[in-house]
């Protein structure tokens, strides 16, 4: 094992014994999906580090690449201007050995409704340590299902992420739904001109506002409405008293009819958690606003202060960062154990988990990355 975890009740540490500039993982351990692509193609392609990942999506059904984790590599070493072996869908091994991170305008498109959020993932750390402004035009599903939509992208992760230093902006340019995608994405972020700032989120204060986007594509109006007061209900015996503002979206140049709801509350401490309901075929708009509002409450009851998205999405910027970083969430999801586990094999980071009741103080001592000039 490349760890030495320590069991002690209450506190768990993760450490690497050593470190190396070249890795080979095995893509079945833990979450054994995409989760290990996404950190450690970033992890790799900032730091130089040379990675052989074998038996790729090895607890999924179909094992493999499929086409966003292979548009999501094929970004990544575009960036890095790097060489990349066995990036093909339904490949169970890939080579990569990335060179130094460049400027430019780069595309990926997963040709499927694919998400692009979990492109904006894997290539977003690595956006922030180029020499120049680049800039990402991303191609798939924008309100897709087991991933954030792009909406929490940009209401949640990004503005939390500018605590770090971080400057990013997503646009939307065209919503994309099951099952043809086609969506259109745009990334820009602010090179770092130094480490990435420590975060700490360890009070959660209490709700001062709940906001939100309602989005219909070649949908009634009315459909995002009933979803929106069906949101509101819900909120009303959860969070009493707390404005609510959700905007309705109408987009008529998807290729698919779609519809999705994200809502987020803000904090009196300065925290952002967020909550999602998807639309698909059959389902009532009344149940995709129901479920928005109860994942956001359940967050928010929960006492914490990073819903359970960004518990995971975290995890790479505290490791870059110089200092300690600390957050209070939920416990943690098996996203974000493997997330800990591969960037701290990369990056040297340290992490430790304690128990706080029912809930987790995750603290990573950060490797203060910031490349050497040329």
């Amino acid at each position: 094992c490349l760890f030495r975890l320590c069991t002690t009740c209450p506190r768990a540490y993760f450490r690497p014994r050593q470190l190396s500039t070249m890795f080979r993982i095995d893509g079945s351990i833990l979450e054994g999906g995409g989760q290990i692509l996404r950190n450690a193609f970033a992890c790799c392609g900032i730091l130089g580090r040379e990675l052989t990942i074998d038996n790729i999506r090895g607890k999924r059904s179909p094992p493999g690449l499929r086409a966003q984790h292979t548009q999501g590599i094929v970004l990544v070493n575009a960036m890095c201007n790097g060489v990349l072996e066995g990036a093909a869908v339904g490949s169970t091994s890939v080579h990569f050995v990335p060179s130094a991170l460049r400027s430019g305008e780069f595309r990926a498109d997963t040709g499927t409704a694919g998400s692009v959020a979990l492109l904006t993932q894997v290539s977003l750390p690595c956006l922030l340590f180029a020499p120049a402004q680049a800039n990402l035009r991303l191609q798939g599903g924008t309100n897709a299902d087991m991933a954030p939509q792009v909406d929490y992208i940009q209401h949640v992760l990004l503005p939390t992420l500018t605590q770090m230093g971080v400057a990013a902006t997503l646009g939307i340019e065209r919503r994309g739904y099951f099952p043809r995608g086609q969506g259109v994405v745009t990334l820009t972020a602010t090179p770092l001109t130094a480490p990435l700032r420590p975060i700490t989120l360890m009070e959660p204060g209490t709700v001062t506002s709940v906001e939100g986007v309602a989005v219909a594509s070649k949908l009634k109006k009315s459909i995002a409405e009933r979803a929106i007061r069906a949101a509101k209900e819900e909120l009303r015996r959860t969070m009493k008293g707390v404005p609510v503002n959700v905007e309705v979206i109408i987009d008529d140049s998807a290729a698919d009819p779609g519809m999705g709801v994200v809502l987020f509350a803000r904090t009196s401490t300065g925290c952002l958690l967020g909550g999602d309901g998807l639309g698909k075929r059959g389902k009532p708009a009344e149940e995709v606003g129901a479920d928005a509002a109860r994942a956001l409450s359940e967050a928010v009851s929960a006492g914490v202060c990073v819903d359970d998205y960004m518990q995971d999405q975290l995890i790479i910027f505290m490791a870059l960062a110089a200092g300690r970083s600390s957050y209070l969430s939920r416990p943690l999801t098996l996203h974000t154990q493997t997330a800990i586990h591969i960037v701290t094999m990369i990056t040297g980071a340290s992490f430790s988990t304690e128990q706080r009741g029912a809930n987790v103080v995750v603290t990573c001592d950060g490797i203060g990355y910031f490349p050497k000039p040329a």
